[in-house]
This record gives structure tokens, sequence and C-alpha cells, in this order.
């Protein structure tokens, strides 16, 4: 994950670290935070009724390397025109688990190896940009 030339140096294998460790919690739900950011007032990463409440940037369009990556990777398109990149990142395991399992469905190969070949482009690949809008259709 470490690529020669990357200005994102460790960036990337910090990613697939977060990424790669979801398997090994037991607990339904889950966040993961950046470790340089916290929160200033209080934050439930998921509601009473299981819903994640992600942090939203209404109408908010990042580089386009972000929207192609998430639709090579999982075959969906943009849903939306918010943003849903965070230092925060709520999720259930079971939405994790279909994400994983359409990666290497679709890619016939390890999940890490199937979004590492997004980050062949100077722009960042991030899973959490669509996981709300698509979480029906990954289920």
């Amino acid at each position: 994950w470490d690529m020669e030339g990357d200005y994102r140096g460790t960036w990337l294998r910090q990613q697939a670290l977060k990424i790669a460790s979801l398997d090994y919690f037991d607990f339904d739900s889950f966040m993961i935070q950046d470790p340089d950011t916290f929160c200033i007032q209080p934050y439930r990463a998921v509601s009473e009724d299981r819903v994640p409440n992600y942090f939203i940037l209404p109408n908010e369009t990042h580089g386009t390397a972000y929207y192609e990556a998430i639709e090579n990777s999982f075959g969906i398109g943009r849903q939306t025109t918010h943003s849903f990149v965070s230092e925060f990142m709520p999720f259930l395991k079971e939405d994790w688990h279909s994400m994983r399992e359409l990666l290497e469905t679709r890619h016939s190969k390890h999940f890490l190896d199937a979004t590492r070949n997004q980050h062949n482009r100077p722009e960042t690949f991030c899973c959490k940009e669509h996981c709300r809008s698509d979480r029906a259709k990954l289920n």
C-alpha cells in the first residue's frame, strides 16, 4: 500500500489497516475515527434503532476520482449530490460484510487487492463516500 513517489505517504496503508480491521470486531456497529480528530460536542455514531449517523456535507463535491473509484469498485454510480467524506465513519457490520462480498465477487480477488487497484490515480479512493446512499443496494 506504499506507492513509490505517492504524495499521500503512508495514508493509504493507514486506510487499508482500518478497513481490514473491521472483520476482527465482535460488535454489530462501530466507528472508524481518524486519530487526529475528536468531537467537541456529544455524538452518537449509531442510533438506538441501528441507523448510522453520518456526517453529511450538503451538495459538496470532491475530485472525480472519488466517484469513479466507487463506480469502478462497486458498479454503483453516485446517488446523491452530498458528500459523506469525514474523519468519523460509523459502520454496521452487516453493511461492511455486504461491501466486502460485493468487492470480492465483482473483482474475483481479496477486497484489499480490489480496492488497491483503484489507487493508481493521485486522488484518493474512499468507501465511505457512497456508503449511506448505496446502503440499500449493497445489502
